[in-house]
């Protein structure tokens, strides 16, 4: 093989590597540019939940309050006027 071939091939190489590099190289880029993005909604997604799980624990809460003898007891003494035996009520007028 002669010197000039031999030169041509490597150059050809050099070319088609370079080439290559360039290619992956910029998925490299692409990849890490979609993964910050998935990062970044990622993070939103998790704040989302957090909101979520806090608005279904007040929630929940609210429902088991409302269950309770006491808030019962409440509103039949607020919105109904009613006593318990034995009370007395005292208007003011």
């Amino acid at each position: 093989m002669s010197p000039y071939m031999v030169k041509r091939i490597v150059g050809a190489v050099t070319v088609v590597a370079t080439i290559v590099l360039v290619f992956m190289v910029a998925m490299v880029i692409g990849q890490s540019i979609e993964l910050n993005r998935l990062n970044n909604q990622s993070k939103l997604l998790d704040a989302k939940i957090e909101k979520l799980i806090a608005t279904k624990t007040e929630l929940t809460d609210g429902i088991e309050y409302r269950a309770s003898d006491t808030f019962i007891e409440e509103q039949a003494r607020e919105n109904l006027g009613m006593i318990k035996d034995g009370e007395v009520i005292y208007i003011f007028g």
